[in-house]
């Protein structure tokens, strides 16, 4: 009897010659995520949330427009009822707070949390909506910036060298003076630049630099917007692609600049080879997939630095969960939502990063908290490659996978190997279920009373199957609402030659 370890990694790859990918990799990953360690770990749900115990949604009409956290506090914004006006609301113990009503109803939310100001308290957030004008928002209170355009109505919005950024229709990008988001005058340093193209976002690179991204098009800024002799800012805008572009909503930093555009995932990174940045395009194995979810249209789109991955939510309720490892890629998987996510915000709350969301049904939830969707079951899948063992033309007898994998509670999962690409004159095999234990800790190094003592640290559970194939895939399936998250690492698999395929 032979045997082969196959471990687990690097995600979906769904495009390329069969016998060239690799056997950790997927077909199908859904509801699982490539956590830092390797493997494939489902992920952790969401829960409703308001602040209180017994949450209910914001009050209001239609679908939540934005989303927020500022000095440890969660934001949301929904219109009102009659859909008159935008309204800002806090969580808080006894559930949303009404905070500000003077926003205009509708919009896309897209906010900026800096601080322009030489004093330490002066972080403030920054919103535009493609409704209405720009605006800061303290906490208590909404100031609307005016920026002397006729058609007063910001669709994006950055900062770069202490300039307050807008993006307005018809490809105008106007920023404010220096240090001073509410002053627009030429006089004392505001300025307008031309990309031709509507802008559909901004990236603020570290080395110096604004991307301005355009659906076609993308530009980059340099200089440090200082008033030369001639009465010009030294500004230097530079056209580095005049054929692609960037996706809306899309748009996000990770150490690199990240997005999607007709390539698919693609990273804008500084480089010393040309024009001092680089393109790299990292969906070249899940093209079609990509592909077909932008094609939809993209809701929003989040980095989560803990744990190195890039989220993009499209509007069938799916995203796309990409790992990475410094600024090299990893993976891909996907998330399957009962819920279409309009709106996702990332940031530290009590030097803990938290991820709140808000859907097209009007809720708001905390994402990557608890075991099940706000009480509807996980439904998680995981498919991987049908690998030949070796040899494409020899067939194999399959007789024992042994299945290494970690689990934070106990867990039983349903698994069905497939043979010979599926073939319909092979017997398909039936299905088994084996049960994943908890796992156990370091003395030391794991938290007290969050492992189980005597217990193995990954287990291996042997799972006996019998199939006859040049090549076999293994599917895994779990249903729960209750059980905690588990990682599978790979599989030890058994079999013996049955000689070549004739």
């Amino acid at each position: 009897m032979k045997q082969e370890i196959i471990p687990f990694g690097r995600g979906m790859l769904t495009e390329g010659p069969l016998l060239s990918r690799p056997p950790g990799t997927c077909l199908i990953a859904t509801n699982f995520e490539i956590p830092p360690q390797g493997g494939y770990r489902r992920i952790n749900g969401y829960e409703l949330f308001d602040g209180s115990d017994a949450p209910v949604a914001p009050p209001g009409s239609g679908e939540v427009r934005g989303v927020f956290i500022y000095k440890d506090e969660y934001y949301c914004i929904r219109d009102n009822a009659g859909a008159t006006a935008g309204v800002i609301y806090k969580a808080t113990p006894s559930g949303w707070s009404l905070i500000d009503d003077t926003l205009p109803a509708g919009g896309s939310y897209e906010f900026l949390i800096y601080n322009f100001y030489a004093s330490t308290d002066n972080i403030k957030v920054y919103g535009v909506n493609g409704v209405g004008k720009a605006f800061e928002f303290d906490g208590t209170s909404v100031s609307f910036i005016t920026t002397g355009m006729t058609l007063d109505i910001p669709t994006h919005i950055a900062q770069f060298k202490k300039f307050l950024f807008l993006s307005f229709s018809g490809g105008s990008v106007q920023h404010s003076a220096a240090g001073d988001p509410s002053t627009w005058s030429p006089i004392l340093g505001a300025s307008e630049l031309g990309v031709g193209d509507d802008v559909t976002g901004f990236s603020t690179e570290t080395g110096g630099s604004l991307v301005i991204f355009s659906r076609n098009k993308t530009h980059i800024l340099t200089g440090t917007g200082e008033i030369l002799s001639s009465g010009v800012l030294d500004w230097t805008l530079v056209e580095f692609s005049s054929e692609s572009g960037a996706i809306e909503n899309s748009i996000n930093r990770l150490g690199q600049t990240l997005y999607l555009d007709d390539r698919g995932l693609t990273a804008l990174r500084a480089s010393d080879t040309f024009g001092d940045f680089a393109y790299n395009a990292y969906s070249a194995g899940f093209r079609p997939l990509v592909s077909s979810y932008y094609k939809l249209g993209v809701r929003c789109s989040t980095v989560i630095k803990e744990n190195n991955q890039y989220r993009i939510f499209f509007n069938n309720g799916q995203a796309l969960c990409c790992s990475f490892q410094g600024l090299e890629f990893v993976g891909a998987t996907t998330f399957d939502f009962p819920i279409t996510v309009a709106k996702v915000f990332t940031w530290e709350v009590n030097s803990i990063e938290k991820t709140i969301i808000g859907d097209t049904e009007g809720n708001v939830y905390l994402l990557d908290s608890g075991n099940n969707f706000n009480g509807v079951a996980i439904r998680s899948y995981l498919k991987t490659q049908f690998y030949h063992y070796g040899s494409p033309v020899r067939r194999k007898r399959f007789r024992r996978v042994h299945i290494e994998a970690e689990s934070e509670g106990n867990s039983v999962l349903s698994f069905q190997p497939e043979f010979s690409y599926s073939s319909p004159n092979i017997k398909k095999a039936i299905i088994d279920t084996f049960l994943l234990v908890s796992s156990g800790g370091l003395w030391d190094k794991d938290s007290w009373n969050e492992f189980m003592w005597a217990i193995p640290l990954a287990g291996n559970t042997p799972v006996r199957i019998n199939g006859v194939g040049a090549n076999m895939s293994a599917l895994f399936f779990h249903e729960s609402e209750n059980d905690s998250p588990f990682i599978l690492y790979g599989m030890i698999v058994d079999f013996d030659d049955r000689g070549v395929t004739r």
